[in-house]
């Protein structure tokens, strides 16, 4: 009989091949992981850079020439501050099943068949769009359905798949996905809408792209490395060593972990930074066009200027952050130094943005002070594994939960605010200030590091 863990390892996958040119899985897993999260958030976003020519806002410049844009679509500031935040009400009636499910039956599927969702609803857009107003609300909160699936089905599958030394590095490329899929989707997408195919293009092009992603993840990736095909002995055995925890429970403490302070924390954070990010996501066309009367080609690349800052720092904020955890910094610590500065360093640019005088002090602002939001995923983004790593898909299910509220609430509360008339675009700056302030204070006080003690289970079995 094995004495040890590793050794009952060793005799169980002796015969699993280790080849010389060897691509670790856990790889492959990391980057298709961060395909999805591409896809799913520009997915989100394309709908902000299509409406403007969908309503026959903007224009094209062709040359020295310019070209109003043809509404296809008669939909006033408060209808489309709705059509913007419907897929956050189909994300929050899937977080918490979906986050139940994925703990119970594991994420691969619900995380593949909900990219495949979202996709079948983008390709079907352009003709609801221009249909019915009510079919084409039922679409958007289908998509917004299979979206849901994100952060709570990756959680469940890093919790298998990274080892405790990576957690932050792997896990926070991962979620840069989100980002990076802002920054391609609004080029791209105000590319097709200057062309002859015009904005039904972008629809297509993105919901094709998510139905391929989703027959290479169910070809290429699995639950957990015991069941890959092709994954090394020495790969398996040093994941599965180094994951941090055994034991899962097939009772979780619910009310323990919905009771907690840190577990609150972190869908705080959540709610906060998707704020200022959701805000901008939806509006930051609109808001271009009605102030420095942008066209649609100049939208569709000033506008993902903050999103690509918010990718570099949210790749750079885990490598950091592990890196002073390694140095003896305790997890809360780190955790705390990186959401909360991060929170008044953009509470100060949000407030530069808003009283910029021209485009460039105003996108350099924004820019910044949306971008160095990147630096709080190392902070919130992976802080459900280290409360509860076996729980981590519930904790991230409550939090995304909280975290699809701004998407609601905020294109519709800035639709009303704006609908008023263009001085009206502070306060829309002020409410964003205000949250990043309460996000600090109540983060700095309630968040922790530490696994929790409902999450330590010594006594139930290995599952």
């Amino acid at each position: 009989m094995p004495n040890s863990y590793t050794e009952l390892q060793n005799e169980n996958y002796s015969d699993i091949p280790v080849s010389k040119c060897y691509l670790p899985k856990r790889y492959i897993f990391v980057f298709m992981g961060f395909l999805g999260f591409v896809l799913s958030y520009s997915s989100k976003t394309i709908l902000s850079v299509a409406i403007v020519p969908m309503t026959g806002g903007g224009f094209v410049s062709y040359n020295t020439t310019s070209k109003a844009l043809k509404a296809d679509v008669n939909w006033d500031l408060q209808l489309q501050g709705l059509l913007l935040s419907i897929p956050y009400y189909g994300g929050i009636v899937a977080q918490i099943p979906l986050s139940w499910l994925s703990h119970k039956y594991g994420g691969k599927y619900l995380f593949g068949c909900g990219q495949l969702l979202t996709g079948i609803t983008l390709l079907l857009t352009p003709v609801t769009a221009q249909w019915s107003v009510s079919v084409f609300i039922v679409l958007r909160f289908f998509q917004g359905f299979g979206e849901g699936s994100t952060y709570s089905c990756m959680m469940e599958l890093l919790s298998k798949w990274i080892p405790s030394q990576e957690k932050s590095k792997l896990s926070g490329f991962i979620f840069s996905g989100a980002y990076v899929g802002n920054v391609i989707s609004l080029p791209i997408g105000g590319l097709l809408a200057s062309s002859q195919a015009r904005w039904p293009s972008i629809f297509y092009f993105f919901g094709g792209l998510e139905v391929c992603w989703f027959v290479f993840w169910m070809y290429l990736i699995t639950e957990k490395p015991s069941e890959h095909t092709s994954i090394s002995r020495e790969e398996q055995i040093y994941i599965e060593d180094n994951l941090g925890w055994m034991c899962k429970s097939e009772n979780p403490p619910y009310g323990k972990i919905f009771c907690s302070a840190p577990v609150w924390a972190i869908g705080i954070g959540f709610f906060v930074e998707n704020w200022g990010i959701f805000t901008w996501i939806a509006e930051l066309p609109t808001y271009l066009d009605d102030i420095y009367n942008t066209d649609i080609k100049k939208i569709g690349f000033l506008s993902p200027l903050p999103y690509l800052l918010l990718t570099v720092t949210s790749a750079l904020g885990g490598p950091f952050a592990d890196c002073m955890r390694n140095r003896g910094i305790s997890t809360t610590t780190v955790r705390k130094f990186f959401t909360c500065g991060a929170y008044v360093l953009q509470i100060i640019f949000i407030m530069w943005a808003c009283y910029s005088q021209t485009i460039v002090q105003f996108v350099i602002a924004l820019s910044m002070g949306i971008g160095i939001g990147g630096f709080a995923i190392a902070g919130t983004g992976v802080n459900a594994l280290d409360l509860a790593p076996q729980y981590s898909s519930l904790v991230m299910g409550f939090a995304n939960t909280m975290a699809c509220l701004p998407g609601i609430l905020s294109p519709t509360l800035t639709g009303y605010i704006v609908e008023k008339g263009d001085d009206q675009w502070k306060w829309v700056f002020y409410i964003s200030v205000g949250f990043y302030f309460i996000g600090a204070v109540l983060f700095c006080l309630m968040s922790s590091g530490e696994r929790q003690k409902w999450a330590d289970n010594p006594d139930e079995s290995v599952t």
